[in-house]
């Protein structure tokens, strides 16, 4: 999903694996990152509901990507782990924490 969100591909959510991936569909509509379609018969008129006046809820999804989506994280993501691997773990978890929890 994520891989997604930083090309700013407009996505689906059709459903969510159990587990870790279950809040997936919540969190991205929370922040408009996508649409949940919830039963496939559903899946022609969400379709529509995305291509709507001028396409007006894609193109709300593809700026809400922009704006949510870090340019940097995959340099941030290797300075963590480089920082580890040296032995600055505690300026490291820090990092990571304010990085992606904050």
């Amino acid at each position: 999903m994520m891989e997604a969100v930083s090309c700013h591909t407009p996505i689906v959510i059709t459903g969510a694996l159990p587990g870790q991936e279950e809040g997936n569909p919540g969190f991205a509509e929370k922040y408009h990152l996508a649409i949940t379609c919830k039963k496939m018969e559903d899946l022609i008129p969400t379709m529509h509901k995305l291509l709507a006046n001028n396409e007006a809820a894609l193109k709300q999804i593809k700026q809400s990507q922009e704006e949510y989506a870090d340019p940097f994280s995959s340099e941030n993501i290797v300075n963590f782990i480089l920082n580890l691997a040296s032995g600055r773990s505690n300026s490291s978890i820090q990092f990571y924490s304010r990085c992606c929890f904050s």
